[in-house]
């Protein structure tokens, strides 16, 4: 008669890839995990830019603030009234 629960030794948890022994091992995985997800998010945003929308490589990987457009703010001229009295 076979025995009830597959009969085999069950590796530990440990030994399962993808499983933490701890709450702290799965909190770990999970951030390394993200983290990578995002990596791969902005590696393929930056390909999505250079080949679909034509975007050109910045020389050296360098960005200057020049080239982003920005403009400047205005400057306010402060207009200062004469109070006499108190």
């Amino acid at each position: 008669m076979p025995e009830p629960g597959g009969g085999g030794p069950r590796a530990p948890l440990s030994a399962v890839d993808g499983f933490g022994r701890t709450a702290r091992e799965e909190k770990l995985r999970a951030r390394d995990a993200k983290l990578k997800h995002d990596a791969d998010d902005a590696r393929m945003a930056a390909l999505y830019r250079q080949h679909v929308l034509g975007e050109k490589l910045p020389e050296g990987g360098f960005v200057s603030l020049d080239s982003l457009g920005a403009k400047p703010a205005a400057k306010v001229e402060e207009h200062t009234e004469e109070v006499m009295g108190d």
